[in-house]
């Protein structure tokens, strides 16, 4: 069953970014040599400008959040990640811990857009076969976390609605049977409009799930067909609203994404309104960084300037009919819009790392992403040749894992804390990032004043620009790119 469940390279990366040709193209269109060590060590004004320029390019091409870790390897087995797994307990110093099942199957196609590993379910039969699967990962980790409580459980996929009740039942008992949990942190349940039902819906509520999320994307028919996905309307998500209501959830979110094709952000506009008028307590809207097809036929890149003026336009929009915006990022990689009434269980997701939470997530089944704090990231893929699952490693530096925490949140939340930067790395952040600093206030992109380092407000459209001056200049490359043409 694994050997069937082979990962498979990202939609995204095969369909629309060829990664190492838009680096040398973006490098050559900049007339920047890589190795000119002036570029990135250099004072002078020539250099920064260069810089602000390359990394302007690379913000509107592709999307890099965060440096990459250190080291990877794609020869690690179940008993190496146990053994990670012990070592951190015994010196675990994380406030929050989550667990993500992955559920790889879709219905009938692949959605064009869709970044994760899936594939179309061949037979019922696969559903069972891979539910004993979970079941059996859930209980080799079990032991590594005896008396360590879950905050977060999160079930998505591909389409976990697909699911038959037994399966569910099965799954849900694996959890509360061989890890300790949090009664009143969230349990999300990722479900398809399509394959969604009320006797579903009661199951899931019974067991304990109090959050359901249900991906939509859009409710423009014209722009679902091109990404190969079923269209359904605004009459099928008010009778899943009211489903939902009736199985005793408070919290019931639509997912509804930016950037795709065909929509040059009228469909995503139309479509947030709608979800407001239906009064649906929790709207994501995610977004796709890569490219899209504008209305007019044309391929253009979603940059930082109009994603910014597209977030504007949405959250007044949100205002106006009764909801806030829970991101103050306008770049964040997504935009959660809640009622004004209304209190999500999580602000945020813990199935990413957070440098001011400090949180951690064990991911089991094919395809499921997993990390310990900053320190160790893993994929679980599978072995053509044995048929048993192999992890895709990356091992952090201690100097990456500063650079990751000082990018990652200067890029969500728009300033670093200096007296907690200290807390956690026992170092100066002004004594580290001297020179960094330097560059980014000589260009009226950063400050510092009292405890803070903060970006300027008024560039809030370049935060993604100004967080690349913190990465090592290999990871905005090689590193990245080695990854992601590993398979």
């Amino acid at each position: 069953m694994i050997k069937e469940l082979m990962f498979q390279s990202p939609g995204y990366l095969g369909d629309f970014i060829k990664p190492r040709i838009i680096t040398e193209q973006v490098l050559e269109d900049q007339g920047i040599e890589f190795d000119d060590l002036s570029l990135w060590y250099g004072d002078g004004s020539s250099a920064l400008q260069q810089k602000v320029k390359l990394f302007k390019e690379l913000s509107a091409r592709w999307e890099m959040r965060v440096p990459d870790p250190t080291f990877f390897s794609r020869f690690w087995e179940t008993g190496d990640i146990n053994k990670i797994f012990r070592l951190w307990m015994d010196e675990d110093t994380s406030l929050e811990r989550s667990i993500y099942l992955h559920i790889p199957f879709c219905l009938e196609k692949r959605c064009s857009y869709c970044m994760y590993h899936s594939q179309v379910m061949q037979s019922p039969g696969q559903l069972e076969t891979y539910t004993n699967e979970l079941v059996h990962w859930m209980e080799i980790f079990s032991p590594s976390f005896a008396g360590k409580p879950f905050h977060t459980v999160y079930v998505g996929g591909g389409t976990p609605s697909l699911l038959n009740k037994r399966q569910i039942e099965r799954i849900f008992k694996a959890i509360e049977t061989n890890y300790q949990n949090s009664v009143k942190g969230e349990h999300t349940f990722e479900a398809s409009p399509v394959t969604i039902n009320q006797k579903k819906l009661r199951i899931l509520r019974q067991l304990g799930v109090n959050r359901i999320s249900i991906g939509i994307q859009s409710l423009d028919r014209k722009v679902l067909l091109r990404e190969s996905r079923t269209y359904v309307g605004a009459r099928r998500i008010n009778e899943i609203h009211q489903w939902v209501r009736a199985a005793g959830f408070e919290d019931f979110n639509i997912d509804l994404m930016i950037g795709l094709s065909g929509d040059d952000g009228s469909a995503v506009r139309r479509s947030l309104i709608i979800g407001i008028e239906l009064g649906v307590p929790s709207i994501t809207i995610y977004i796709r960084r890569s490219t899209q097809l504008t209305a007019a036929g044309s391929r253009e890149y979603l940059n930082a300037g109009r994603l910014y003026t597209l977030i504007g336009e949405l959250n007044r929009l949100a205002a106006e009919g009764g909801y806030r915006n829970l991101v103050d990022n306008p770049l964040y990689e997504c935009q959660h819009y809640v009622r004004s009434d209304f209190t999500p269980v999580l602000p945020e997701y813990r199935t990413q790392y957070s440098p001011l939470h400090r949180n951690s997530c064990l991911g089991i089944g094919t395809g499921a992403q997993s990390f310990i704090l900053d320190r160790y990231y893993y994929e679980i893929r599978s072995s053509a040749e044995t048929g048993t699952p192999l992890y895709v490693v990356g091992v952090t530096s201690q100097k990456d894992r500063i650079r990751a925490f000082v990018a990652g949140t200067l890029y969500r939340y728009g300033y670093v804390e200096l007296n907690e930067f200290k807390r956690q790395h026992g170092q100066d952040l002004t004594v580290i990032f001297s020179r960094e600093i330097r560059e980014l206030e000589q260009l009226g992109l950063a400050s510092l004043d009292g405890n803070h380092l903060t970006l300027a407000e008024q560039k809030v459209a370049e935060r993604d620009i100004a967080v690349k001056f913190f990465y090592r200049p290999s990871s905005l490359f090689d590193t990245l790119f080695s990854k992601l043409t590993m398979n």
